[in-house]
C-alpha cells in the first residue's frame, strides 16, 4: 500500500515550503500548478491528475506531462489563484470545492528563467475532467505506480 489521503494531509501540515522570491532579472516566466490529488478506486492510494500538454510551434513546453497550470498574469496575481484559475480554464476543475491541502517547495527550471509554485489539492471521487486546446490528454496516476522501481529508467543526456 502507498500513501493515502490522509497521510497526504499530514505530511503537507507539517511541511514548511521553500518559497524562492522572485527576481525578474534572474526570472522570466512566474507559474503555478495544482497538484490534484484524490483517493484512488482500487486500493485508496493517493492518485494525481496529470495532463499532456498538446503541441504548439514555439512552446518549449509542448508536449510535457505536467500538472495543470500556468503563468501568473502579473504581479498583482496571487500563485495559489493563478493555479486555481489555469486548472480551471485547462481541464475546467473548478477547485474552489476542493480541500486544500498545502504548498510545496517552489521549482526553478534548468533551461528557461521560470519558476513555478505548486498547490496540493484534494477532490471526491470521480471528477469530470474537460480538457481544453491547450490539453491533448489526462490520466490519473496512482503513487503506487511512481513509486515502483521497475517503473523507472535512466536516461543521460547532453546539455548545451
Amino acid at each position: 500500500m502507498g500513501t493515502t489521503i490522509e497521510q497526504l494531509r499530514q505530511i503537507l501540515a507539517s511541511h514548511a515550503p521553500k518559497l524562492t522570491a522572485f527576481s525578474p532579472e534572474n526570472t522570466r516566466v512566474r507559474a503555478a500548478v495544482a497538484i490534484i490529488g484524490r483517493a484512488s478506486r482500487q486500493n485508496n492510494d493517493v492518485e494525481f491528475l496529470y495532463i499532456r500538454r498538446s503541441e504548439f510551434d514555439g512552446d518549449p513546453w509542448s508536449g510535457d506531462i505536467a500538472f495543470p497550470g500556468g503563468r501568473i498574469d502579473g504581479p498583482e496575481e496571487l500563485p495559489r489563484h493563478a493555479a486555481e484559475r489555469e486548472t480551471l480554464e485547462e481541464v475546467g476543475i473548478d477547485l474552489g470545492s476542493a480541500e486544500y491541502l498545502g504548498q510545496i517547495d517552489d521549482v526553478t527550471g534548468s533551461s528557461e528563467a521560470v519558476l513555478v509554485s505548486g498547490f496540493v489539492y484534494r477532490v471526491e471521487g470521480d471528477v469530470e475532467v474537460h480538457p481544453n486546446h491547450e490539453v491533448a490528454a489526462t490520466r490519473w496516476v496512482g503513487i503506487e505506480k511512481l513509486a515502483d522501481p521497475e517503473r523507472r529508467t535512466v536516461r543521460h543526456l547532453r546539455w548545451m
